[in-house]
């Protein structure tokens, strides 16, 4: 929160910038606060490999990286879904909760960087 004003209510993003939201809107809809009492969150990451790519390995990369981060959370685990395969690639999501998501960006940073180390070491291929 920035400011409240007679009208309107001034908030700031993470990313600095400024919403002006009508107090009508404030006390008829929906507010969406992520970090009122809580500063932990779920964070999802997309992630593509080369249809020749053993699945279960994927997994197992994408768990072990997940799991060695120190902002990732043991609990509820991190967890690793196959969302699609098609003609060149198989494609999956890590999810997992973190302690602070206001570092979501960096986390996701962090994991894709891993990720791409290890997959290199372990010759998995992007499409």
């Amino acid at each position: 929160m920035k400011r409240i004003n007679v009208r309107a209510t001034e908030i700031e993003t993470f990313d600095r910038a400024t919403l002006i939201v009508p107090n009508s809107t404030l006390i008829t809809g929906q507010v969406k606060n992520m970090v009122l009492r809580d500063r932990s969150g779920r964070i999802i990451l997309p992630v593509t490999v080369a249809k020749t790519t053993d699945p279960e390995r994927v997994r197992a990369v994408l768990l072990e990286v997940a799991k060695a981060h120190p902002l990732v959370l043991a609990y509820p685990a991190p967890s690793v879904l196959f969302t699609a395969f098609n003609n060149v690639s198989l494609d999956f999501e890590l999810r997992c909760y973190l302690s602070d998501i206001a570092q979501g960006l960096q986390v996701r940073s962090d994991i894709r960087f891993e990720c791409l180390a290890r997959f290199r070491n372990e010759g998995i291929s992007l499409p």
